[in-house]
């Protein structure tokens, strides 16, 4: 959001980002963020009346500023998006709400066999947006088995920036400023939480590779399962390979000085730190999961594995056995495809076009999320 809003500025387009005001991080009520405004809403922390009064908040926004919105764009299938639609089409806007993964289907609002009320009158709210956002083909899938009207489901994944996130020219100074030496680098950048993969990941690292061999894991992100890979990674005696990173601004350094990228997760809608990986020019390995087996194709652009068993380990050895100038080749391919399908002007192009709003004027856009 904080990517597409700037630039949806460069190009004209008036936006206003709508969040509710949460006890964690940086928060103000009103707020600049990339020359987007941001304004969060204020509520109980009790529960429903917390949900209430925040829900009545933002339908008194767009009511107020009715005679400004162009467009909304939601980017959950949660009670603000629903509200948003129901509104939203009371008042004649362009409504457009984004299915981003397994957070909806644990709300029930994709998974047709969950009867509860709150789920189906969420799913009745819903159906009165103007288009969906599926951020990958299995989301489309899932949103049409959920009864959603395909005709006004459009496929446009999240977007990267492929200015930001570019290959590296000069990967061996970055290991040495990082102070690696081996002869194959791999990264994980994400949350260290179960839904990710992480401990079959550390398991299969340390079954296919020598703890002589020189070969590092950077695993980048912070999370509830900190504490317990650092304590795998010491019990396997693999400290001196794979290195908790923790988090870090500096993201691109460690994408710079890797060979390929690694994405284990168990579920996932449409992974940024895959874009990321593949804007880097670093072929992936991935699980066959939502999102990364639309992007990642085995033998041109990285690995796929089904699982977390035998499969993970046979692709860590193909990726020590696949030679440099290959990986290169693979990388060489991940760029171009993720530029091509999910680069920032590619997706803002889709989604200017399903707003209906002049990029010369300053038409807004409310985005709550």
């Amino acid at each position: 959001m904080r990517l597409l809003g700037a630039r949806l500025l460069d190009r004209g387009v008036n936006v206003v980002i709508i969040a509710p005001l949460v006890p964690r991080g940086r928060q103000a009520r009103e707020d600049c963020v990339d020359g987007v405004r941001v304004i969060r809403i204020p509520y109980p922390r009790v529960r429903l009346l917390g949900g209430f009064v925040l829900l009545a908040r933002l339908v008194g926004f767009i009511v107020g500023n009715r005679n400004r919105i162009a467009a909304i764009h939601a980017h959950i299938l949660g009670g603000m998006a629903a509200v948003s639609c129901l509104v939203g089409r009371a008042l004649g806007k362009t409504v457009v709400v984004k299915a981003a993964g397994a957070h909806e289907k644990k709300l029930g609002v994709l998974n047709p066999g969950v009867r509860r009320p709150f789920a189906a009158v969420l799913r009745w709210a819903l159906s009165k947006a103007t288009y969906y956002q599926a951020i990958s083909q299995d989301l489309a899938r899932s949103m049409s088995t959920a009864g959603f009207d395909g005709a006004r489901i459009r496929l446009i994944p999240n977007a990267v920036d492929t200015e930001r996130f570019q290959p590296s020219e000069d990967r061996e100074n970055r290991r040495q400023a990082l102070g690696v030496s081996a002869d194959l680098v791999g990264v994980f950048v994400g949350r260290l939480e179960p839904e990710k993969g992480l401990e079959a990941l550390v398991r299969a690292w340390a079954e296919v590779f020598d703890p002589a061999e020189r070969v590092t894991l950077f695993v980048l992100g912070s999370g509830s399962l900190g504490d317990r890979l650092r304590s795998l990674v010491t019990q396997l005696g693999r400290q001196g390979q794979i290195r908790m990173v923790g988090p870090t601004p500096a993201v691109e350094n460690y994408l710079g000085a890797a060979d390929f990228a690694v994405l284990p997760s168990v579920a996932e809608g449409l992974s940024n730190s895959l874009l990321e990986y593949m804007a880097s020019g670093l072929p992936v390995l991935g699980s066959k999961v939502s999102g990364t087996e639309d992007l990642v194709a085995p033998g041109r652009n990285g690995w796929l594995f089904q699982g977390h068993g035998a499969e993970l380990a046979d692709c860590l050895r193909n990726v020590r056995a696949t030679t440099s100038e290959a990986r290169k080749r693979m990388g060489q391919a991940a760029r171009r495809d993720v530029v091509s399908y999910a680069g920032i002007d590619v997706v803002l192009n889709s989604l200017v076009a399903l707003y209906g709003v002049s990029l010369q004027g300053a038409s807004a856009k409310v985005s709550p999320s």
